[in-house]
């Protein structure tokens, strides 16, 4: 609803658009009522993941199409790399950093080395995120494939 409101503001000039989407966030805080949460009356304390961005250099070109290949599976819902759950950006992609990484079938689908190295490096790190993105940093000891 919020979302629809915002899209049929936009349609017109972009100062009346952003007039509209603070109105529109003036109602729903308005409305937020915190003791629908707890009887306590304290806000709910929402999950925070821990994520690093990196340049798509640290991948190589069959890992880009196999990072692309299993976020489509997954958002047509079929059945993507082994415990891998990816999901595509306009710039890369966002890789969920498995608890146990099963390397051997990484690499049998045909994931490179260097992708493993990654995600246990991520894994050791705590990191439950690794987002790849074409403007990312590159970091200093990591591979570094041209494509």
């Amino acid at each position: 609803m919020i979302a629809a409101a915002v899209m049929d503001a936009g349609a017109g000039d972009d100062e009346i658009a952003a007039d509209k989407g603070q109105e529109i966030l003036a109602k729903v805080l308005a409305e937020f009522r915190p003791d629908l949460f707890e009887e306590k009356n304290e806000e709910p304390s929402l999950p925070v993941l821990t994520y690093s961005e990196i340049s798509t250099a640290h991948i190589t070109v069959s890992d880009n199409r196999l990072l692309e290949r299993d976020a489509d599976l997954r958002l047509n819902a079929k059945r993507s790399a082994e415990n891998l759950v990816v999901d595509s950006t306009p710039y890369g992609y966002f890789a969920c950093v498995p608890e146990v990484i099963f390397a051997a079938q990484l690499l049998e689908i045909g994931y490179s080395h260097a992708f493993c190295c990654l995600l246990e490096l991520a894994r050791r790190q705590g990191l439950q995120i690794l987002k790849f993105d074409c403007d990312g940093e590159t970091v200093d000891g990591l591979p570094v494939f041209e494509w």
